[in-house]
């Protein structure tokens, strides 16, 4: 599956420079950079597709903890916002799981994507991450 089959470039263009501007302003302005429809429908219809395939496989964890992941600070009140426990759940099929023709796969490892990133992150390089089980993952609800 080629980058064109996996991100609707006519609706994000993330070679254009104009695109990019726009998408750097907005990071900027809001510290958030949502792109609604990224995705072509068939990529994310096959991405659906193979997490459900690998629904048994997937690492599933429920855990207590601080909103900062941190223990709570015993200096500081129980209710202070620093203690606050939350409780969060989470389903995750790891990366050695993703398949190598995976749409997931395609996106992560396109030089053009890493060159959008960088752009409008203000990086000067991203690299994959080390450890092989943590660099792509499907997270499950």
């Amino acid at each position: 599956m080629s980058l064109e089959q996996v991100v609707d470039l006519a609706a994000h263009p993330i070679g254009a420079a104009q695109y990019r501007e726009s998408c750097r302003a907005r990071y900027r302005a809001t510290g958030v950079l949502a792109l609604s429809g990224f995705l072509a429908p068939s990529a994310v219809e096959t991405i659906r597709a193979e997490g459900e395939a690998s629904r048994a496989r997937v690492f599933a964890q429920v855990s207590r903890h601080t909103v900062y992941l941190s223990p709570p600070d015993p200096a500081l009140p129980g209710d202070h916002v620093r203690n606050r426990l939350v409780v969060s759940s989470k389903g995750c099929l790891t990366d050695d799981l993703i398949a190598p023709a995976s749409p997931l796969r395609r996106l992560y490892d396109a030089a053009a994507f890493r060159d959008f990133l960088c752009d409008v992150l203000g990086e000067k390089a991203l690299f994959p991450y080390a450890d092989p089980l943590s660099s792509i993952n499907l997270h499950f609800a």
